[in-house]
C-alpha cells in the first residue's frame, strides 16, 4: 500500500469517528501500519506529522493522566463553510484549477481549498480532499495546467481568510495593518488585495508581493461592523487586450442568465446586438487568444465564439483536447 493511500484512510478514519478516537483504535481502521508495535508508534507519528504539515487540523486529547491519547478533528477548520456557490460557479472553479497554476505556492491550500469547495475533481488517483504530499514520488501529481501566475504564501493566507470570513494582520510599508479582505485581483503581473482597514476606517488596495513577514489570520471569524464593499472598478484593459498579437475583433453571443453581469465587466459599449430572449452579443478586442478562451468559458455553456473562424475553432480544439486527455469524461 502506498504513503497516500495511507494517508487517505487515516484521513477517512478520523473525519468518520463519532468521538476521539486512540492509535490503537485507528491502527486496527487503517489498513498499511506494521504489526510490530514499536514500528507502528513510528509510523504513526511521520503520518500525523505529515497530515500536520499539509494543513490538516488535528487536535491531541491526553486524559488527566497522560496514560491515554486519543485524536480528532477541528471540523470548523477543516471544512469551508458553504458560501452559497451554484453548481454553475463550482464548476467554473473546476475549470480555473485545472488550467492555472500559482506558481510558488509549495503547500497547495489554495487548490485544497476548492477540493474543500467541490470546485474540481482530484488529480487521476487522489480522491477529492485528501492530503497530498509533493515530496512524495508515489503520490499523483497536480493535474496538467496551462497557465502559471506569480503567487507566494501571503496569497494562500489571505485566500483562506476571505474564503472564511476572517480578519488579518501583517506588516505593510513598515506598519502593522488590521483588514477585513474583500476580493483578490490579479493586475499586470502583481496580486492586489482589497480590503477595509480597521483602523482607518476606509477601503484599501495592498499589492501581495509588498506585505512583509507573516500574514496573521484571526481565529474566529467575529462580527466585525464595517460597511458594504463599494462596487469594484473594472481595469484600464481587460487581459483579453493585453498581448503583442495583432488585434482581432471577437464577437460573443453571451445567454440571459449571464448578459447582465458580462455587460457590467466589459462595458454597455461592447453590446452589438441584444437578442429577444434576453441574451446580448457582445465585440471584444483580442490580443491574447489564452485570457480571451478563459473569459469565456467562465460562462460554461451559457457563451458562444461567434466568430471569428479562427477564435472559434481554436476554442473547440482545446476543449477537445482536455476531454481527450481526461478519457471524454470528468468525476
Amino acid at each position: 500500500m502506498s504513503r497516500l493511500e495511507r494517508l487517505v484512510n487515516l484521513t477517512a478514519a478520523l473525519l468518520n469517528a463519532e468521538r476521539p478516537i486512540t492509535a490503537e483504535q485507528l491502527r486496527s481502521r487503517v489498513p498499511g501500519y506494521p504489526e510490530d508495535k514499536a514500528s507502528f508508534r513510528r509510523q504513526f507519528e511521520r503520518d500525523k506529522e505529515a497530515l500536520r504539515e499539509l494543513g490538516f487540523p488535528l487536535i491531541t486529547l491526553a486524559e488527566p493522566a497522560g496514560s491515554l491519547v486519543r485524536y480528532s478533528v477541528d471540523r470548523d477548520r477543516y471544512y469551508l463553510r458553504d458560501p452559497g456557490l451554484t453548481p454553475d460557479e463550482l464548476s467554473a472553479l473546476s475549470m480555473a484549477a485545472e488550467v492555472v497554476r500559482l506558481n510558488g505556492l509549495g503547500d497547495r491550500r489554495l487548490y485544497d481549498a476548492l477540493w474543500k469547495l467541490e470546485g474540481t475533481s482530484a488529480p487521476a488517483g487522489q480522491p477529492a480532499g485528501a492530503p497530498a504530499d509533493s515530496t512524495d514520488a508515489s503520490m499523483s501529481p497536480m493535474p496538467s495546467l496551462d497557465a502559471e501566475l506569480p503567487a507566494d504564501a501571503s496569497l494562500a493566507a489571505v485566500f483562506d481568510a476571505i474564503a472564511t470570513n476572517r480578519a488579518v494582520q501583517f506588516s505593510y510599508r513598515d506598519e502593522t495593518r488590521s483588514v477585513v479582505p474583500r476580493s483578490l485581483s490579479f493586475e499586470n503581473g502583481r496580486w492586489y488585495l482589497a480590503a477595509f482597514d480597521l483602523d482607518r476606517r476606509d477601503e484599501r488596495s495592498f499589492r501581495i508581493d509588498r506585505i512583509h513577514g507573516e500574514v496573521i489570520v484571526a481565529a474566529h471569524a467575529d462580527a466585525v461592523d464595517i460597511p458594504p464593499a463599494p462596487p469594484r472598478a473594472s481595469p484600464s484593459r481587460s487581459p483579453w487586450e493585453l498581448g503583442s498579437g495583432e488585434p482581432v475583433e471577437a464577437f460573443v453571443m453571451i445567454d440571459a442568465a449571464h448578459a447582465p453581469w458580462a455587460e457590467r465587466h466589459v462595458g454597455s459599449a461592447t453590446v452589438q446586438e441584444r437578442h429577444a430572449d434576453g441574451a446580448v452579443t457582445v465585440r471584444l478586442v483580442v490580443r491574447n487568444s489564452d485570457a480571451f478562451r478563459s473569459f469565456v468559458l467562465g460562462f460554461l455553456d451559457g457563451a458562444e465564439v461567434l466568430r471569428p473562424a479562427a477564435l472559434r475553432a481554436d476554442l473547440l480544439s482545446w476543449l477537445q483536447q482536455k476531454a481527450a486527455a481526461s478519457g471524454g469524461t470528468r468525476s
